[in-house]
C-alpha cells in the first residue's frame, strides 16, 4: 500500500515536470513510478508463492498444509513440503478411504496432548524410530529433532469415522488405522516413491467413570477443534494457539477464491501500467513531452491513481477484516 501511494505521488509529479519542461525530472519520476510498480508485483509474487507453497488455494483446491494454530494438517493432496502422511484420499468420492483412526479412540483423554496409541512406523520398509520432540512432551522447546521423525496427528479434519465401518472384501468390521505424520528435516529427503505405513496397537476402550459424581468422559467429535484442559495456567498466547489449533473455518476456500480473483485482477492492471510507463519512459528519453504536449503522461497518471484507489479499497476489505 505504501509503495502504491508513493508511486501515485511520483506519477503526479511526472505530469508537473512535463508541464514545466523539466526533462530530467520527468524521466526520474517515470522511472521511480515504474520501479514502484515492479516492486508491488514482486511483493505479490512472494505472497502468492507462499500461499501456493502451503496449498492455500482457491475453491476446491484449498488444502492447507498448516492450520491456523500452526499445526501440520492431514491434507487431501498429501504433497506438503517436508511431510508425508499415511492418508489415502479418494478425490472423486471427496473423502479419505484409509490412513485414519476414529479420533476418540486414539485420544482418550482430551486433557493430555498427543494420542494414546502404540505405533510402529516404517518408511519404504525401514523403521523410523525417532519420535518428534513435540510429541514426547518432556522435551524442551529448543531440543532438536533427529530427522526423519514421526508423530501421530491429532488434526481430524479429514479423518473418516471408522467406528462402524465394514470391510467390503470380507464383510468384517474394518480395521482402523492411525494417521501418521512423518517430518523430514531438509524437505528434500522424502520423494514421491516414499511409502509410509503404520501399525498401531489400539489402546483399551474408554471406560465410563464408576463414580456417578465424576467428570463425564468427553468424546471428541471428528473435525472438532481439540481444546486441551491443562492443570497449569496457560499464557494468553498459549490459549490463543490452542483455540485456533483446529481446522480452518468453514468456507475459507471461498474466501481465498475471492482473494485470488480480486487481487489477481488488480495485479493485471498493475502489469498493464508497467507496460504503459515503459512506453512513456522511452518517449520521455527521446524528448517527446513538454509544456505543449503532456497528455499521455497525464492520462497514464490518472489511470495509475485509479489502480492505487482500487488497492486502497481492497487492502482493508481482504487483509484487515480477517
Amino acid at each position: 500500500t505504501g509503495v502504491l501511494i508513493f508511486s501515485s505521488l511520483t506519477a503526479a509529479w511526472a505530469v508537473r515536470c512535463a508541464q514545466l519542461n523539466q526533462r530530467r525530472g520527468l524521466i526520474a519520476c517515470l522511472a521511480i513510478t515504474l520501479l514502484c510498480a515492479l516492486a508491488f508485483l514482486g511483493i505479490k509474487y512472494v505472497e502468492y508463492t507462499h500461499k501456493i507453497h502451503e496449498q492455500i488455494l482457491p475453491g476446491r483446491h484449498f488444502d492447507p498444509c498448516i492450520s491456523s494454530g500452526e499445526n501440520p494438517m492431514m491434507t487431501k493432496s498429501n504433497h506438503c513440503p517436508g511431510s508425508k502422511s499415511s492418508v489415502e484420499f479418494d478425490k472423486l468420492a471427496g473423502k479419505p478411504v484409509a490412513g485414519c483412526l476414529e479420533q476418540s479412540t486414539i485420544d482418550q483423554d482430551p486433557r493430555t496432548q498427543g494420542l494414546q496409541a502404540d505405533c510402529m512406523v516404517t518408511s519404504s520398509g525401514k523403521p523410523i524410530t525417532n519420535v518428534c520432540a513435540e510429541v514426547v512432551g518432556h522435551s524442551g522447546p529448543h531440543e532438536k529433532n533427529q530427522y526423519p521423525c514421526w508423530r501421530p496427528t491429532y488434526q481430524p479434519a479429514v479423518c473418516p469415522d471408522l467406528t462402524n465401518a465394514v470391510d467390503r472384501a470380507n464383510g468384517k468390521p474394518a480395521r482402523p488405522q492411525v494417521g501418521i505424520l512423518v517430518i523430514y528435516g531438509d524437505h528434500e529427503v522424502r520423494g514421491k516413491e516414499t511409502k509410509i505405513t503404520a501399525e498401531c496397537k489400539l489402546a483399551p476402550p474408554v471406560q465410563a467413570p464408576a463414580d456417578p459424581l465424576a467428570d463425564p468422559v468427553h468424546k471428541v467429535a471428528l473435525g472438532q477443534k481439540l481444546v486441551l484442559e491443562k492443570p497449569v495456567e496457560l499464557t494468553e498466547h498459549q490459549k490463543h494457539d490452542l483455540y485456533y489449533a483446529g481446522p480452518p473455518p468453514e468456507n475459507t476456500g471461498m474466501f481465498f477464491t475471492i482473494y485470488f480473483a480480486m487481487t489477481g485482477l488488480h495485479g493485471i492492471h498493475v502489469l498493464f501500467g508497467v507496460f504503459v510507463f515503459i512506453w512513456l519512459l522511452i518517449r520521455a528519453v527521446k524528448g517527446h513531452f513538454g509544456g505543449d504536449y503532456f497528455g499521455p503522461i497525464d492520462y497514464a497518471a490518472l489511470y495509475w491513481h485509479i489502480v492505487d484507489l482500487i488497492w486502497i479499497f481492497l487492502f482493508p476489505l481482504l487483509y484487515l477484516i480477517v
